[in-house]
């Protein structure tokens, strides 16, 4: 059996939803933004895990690094061209969760493109935002990045604080 997550990302908390093969909701937590914690809830699915998306306008650099070093293939959804899920009334935090697991299993998820190197080159891939040497890549630092979680261009790393 294999399965999909999805990570609604917050300031100060995440939704996280798994889906299995068929769609079913098989985990859904609120969970805190610690990378430990959400690693934690997805260390039983890993092995049959095809991905996990995570959805954020800002700030969602840390989590994609944290998920790649514990060996999960992360997803950015696009968040601009995400079409609304068509067969439900209202919306919430948990919706929205299970919504990004099921494009990623349906293979609809419009992607964003993922961190660039130290010279504003676009890698594509979370890898590329550790290798690139960019300070605290897991660590929860808001204002070290100007991120643009949209895909719409460059975004470069700032630079690291004298010391770092």
């Amino acid at each position: 059996m294999k399965f999909y997550a999805g990570i609604d990302l917050h300031a100060n908390n995440n939704v996280l939803a798994v889906l299995n093969d068929s769609g079913q909701l098989v985990c859904q937590r609120r969970l805190s933004n610690v990378v430990a914690v959400v690693i934690g809830e997805l260390e039983r699915f890993q092995s049959a895990l095809v991905g996990v998306v995570v959805e954020s306008t800002f700030n969602w650099y840390w989590l994609v690094d944290g998920l790649q070093a514990a060996g999960y293939h992360a997803h950015l959804a696009n968040t601009t061209a995400i079409q609304p899920y068509q067969g439900i009334k209202y919306t919430n935090d948990l919706t929205d969760a299970r919504w990004l697991a099921e494009m990623l299993r349906q293979k609809i998820l419009p992607e964003g493109g993922l961190p660039v190197s130290g010279r504003g080159e676009f890698t594509g891939t979370a890898a590329g935002w550790t290798q690139a040497g960019a300070v605290g890549a897991t660590a929860h630092q808001p204002d070290r990045v100007s991120a643009n979680a949209f895909g719409a261009g460059p975004r470069t790393p700032a630079q690291p604080q004298q010391g770092a």
